[in-house]
């Protein structure tokens, strides 16, 4: 996955979101945006990452929650953004 983060106003009242390429997007001109947390991931403004992470499904989540959680197992790359 690679990710930047954008504002998402708009969204449920969310103010930033992560503009993200997954499998066969990365390195294309397209991105879409991923409204969800990444557990231990901290984003820096100014870089954009290359992140392996797991994605586990969430048996009954509560009415609001994700029914995905996202988890970093690694940073791949962080390249500063020009």
């Amino acid at each position: 996955m690679k990710d930047n983060k954008v504002n998402c106003s708009g969204y449920e009242g969310q103010t930033d979101c992560y503009l993200v390429q997954e499998g066969s997007l990365i390195g294309t001109d397209e991105w879409n945006y991923f409204y969800e947390q990444i557990e231990g991931f901290n984003y820096e403004t100014g870089f954009i990452y290359e992140l392996l992470v797991n994605k586990r499904k969430v048996k009954n989540p509560p009415m609001d929650a994700p029914n995905v959680k996202y988890t970093l197992v690694k940073i791949l790359s962080k390249e500063e953004v020009e």
